[in-house]
Parts: C-alpha cells; sequence; structure tokens
C-alpha cells in the first residue's frame, strides 16, 4: 500500500497534479484497495468504492474500456463524478487502466482544479508510468502468492510427524522442522543458515547429500538409541530435501517378530528330533 502511495505522489509530481488515485482490482472486476493521495496531505487506504464510481463513473468506464483518457473539462463530462462535498472538485483529469497479460489489475487517475489544465503528453507520459506501474502490482500479487504458498508448506512441515530438514544447493540449512529438532537434538534458530557441514548433529546425513547430487538415496541410518528411515533428494534450483521417519519402534517390533519365529522353530527342531530320532531296542 506505502508502496503503492509512493507511486502516486511521485506520479502526480511528474505532471503537476494535485490529487491522485489508485483502484487496485482483484480477479473478478471488483475493487480490492483505494488508496488516495492529495498533494501536501497523508495517503488515506480503503477498501471501499461507492458502487456509482464502478457503474458509471470514470473508474468504471477506464476498466471496460482499457485504454487512457483524458478529460479537460470535468464539469461537463458525465464520467466524471465530482461530489458535493469535495473542497477542491476537478476541473480536468486523466487517467489510465493499469493491465498486465491478459487482466486489469487496476487503474490510476490524476486530478488538477484547473479546467483544460492536462495535455495530451500529460496523458503519455501517465500511460508510460502505468506500464511500470502495472508491472510493480503484478509482481507485488505473485510475491504475496508466493508467500501464502510458502507460509501454507511451512505449516504442513511444521505439524509433520517425520523429521524434514530443506537446504539450498551448497547444503546451507533452509529448514528444520520441529520434528527433525526432536530428532536431531537441536534448535533450527541454532542451524538455520549455517551448512551441514558445520553441524556436528547432522553428520549421519552428509553421506546421503553426497551421494543426492542427482537422484534421490534412501538408506536406514542408525543415530543414537534411534533408527531412522531417510530420504535425501535433490530440487532442482532449489536444493536438498531430507525427510527422516523414526522406525525404531517398528525394528523393535520387528525384532520381536523375528525371535519368535527363531524360538518356534528352535522348538519345531527339537520336537522333531525328539519324536523321529534313532530309536533303541532292549
Amino acid at each position: 500500500g506505502q508502496m503503492m502511495a509512493n507511486i502516486i505522489s511521485q506520479t502526480q509530481a511528474a505532471v503537476g497534479a494535485t490529487k491522485g488515485n489508485i483502484f487496485l482490482i482483484g480477479d473478478e472486476g471488483e475493487v480490492t484497495h483505494r488508496i488516495s493521495v492529495r498533494e501536501g496531505a497523508t495517503p488515506k487506504f480503503t477498501d471501499r468504492v461507492s458502487s456509482d464510481v464502478m457503474s458509471h463513473g470514470l473508474a468504471g468506464w477506464l476498466l471496460r474500456q482499457d485504454r487512457g483518457v483524458l478529460i479537460s473539462n470535468a464539469f461537463e463530462d458525465e464520467r466524471w463524478l465530482n461530489r458535493p462535498q469535495d473542497e477542491e472538485p476537478a476541473g480536468s483529469v486523466i487517467g489510465t487502466p493499469l493491465s498486465r497479460a491478459d487482466r486489469t489489475v487496476g487503474i490510476l487517475f490524476l486530478m488538477h482544479p484547473d479546467v483544460g489544465y492536462f495535455t495530451g503528453e500529460h496523458l503519455a507520459l501517465l500511460e508510460t508510468i502505468g506500464v511500470q506501474i502495472s508491472a510493480s502490482i503484478e509482481n507485488a500479487y505473485l510475491f504475496n502468492e508466493i508467500s501464502e504458498e510458502r507460509r501454507k508448506l511451512g505449516a504442513i512441515l511444521a505439524q509433520s510427524t517425520d523429521a524434514i530438514i530443506t537446504t539450498d544447493e551448497n547444503w546451507h540449512i533452509t529448514l528444520v522442522n520441529h520434528a527433525a529438532e526432536n530428532v536431531f537434538e537441536l534448535s533450527s534458530g541454532n542451524v538455520v543458515g549455517r551448512s551441514l557441514r558445520l553441524v556436528p548433529e547432522l553428520d549421519a546425513l552428509l553421506p546421503l547429500f553426497v551421494r543426492a547430487k542427482e537422484r534421490p538415496v534412501v538408506q536406514e541410518l542408525n543415530h543414537g538409541a534411534r533408527v531412522l528411515y531417510t530420504s535425501v533428494s535433490p530440487i532442482q534450483q532449489v536444493g536438498y530435501v531430507a525427510v527422516s521417519q523414526d522406525i525404531t519402534e517398528l525394528k523393535r517390533v520387528e525384532e520381536l517378530r523375528l525371535q519368535q519365529e527363531r524360538r518356534q522353530r528352535e522348538i519345531v527342531k527339537e520336537m522333531f528330533s525328539r519324536y523321529m530320532g534313532p530309536v533303541s531296542y532292549t
């Protein structure tokens, strides 16, 4: 929001406007935010816009026509809705849609109290600036989407019962979830950003990382009293992810099962020897 306010202020100064507005437009054509800047005043942020502004005002016209406009006399143009409560009504207006790819991401218009103040050169400059603003808005949307996806992924990883550690391509640790903190007995805050090679608690993972440069590697690891079923996978242009499942209890149950089977075989063998051994005649 503040970035957009700064852009309006700089654009106003470039063309000598006294007021400016940016409407940010959502995927369904709805106004999600409105940023208003008046010369010498603090920017105002809101998500409320009068319905008539979008239905038959200039903002709606720009959204529908998808091209810039110069209104020399705002008092005589039905597209501009001067409000009775406005202390400094607009005499002239220039506006442009902010389009990116296949949709309009916003609307920008500037006002001046004098009729006939703006020229075609002002509009051309505004449209040029609008292209850069459109790119900034689209990048901000993409950043927000990526941030949200990262937040969701972080929540999933945090709740996972598997121990998960991620690194960049140079083995610098980027994430350690709660399960990994418990399994490897370390603190995420102390190791994130450090090289995997410099964290002794993770030494058991190093051979797997070495072998995982081109393809995933899976191996059972003995880590203290624990047995870990661990996989290390390379992720192109990202780094590596190591996932460890604590299978200590499974191994214990498996060992008990094998011991029981061995005991059963011994019992059968003893019985066989007893009843099938050589018979002595007296």
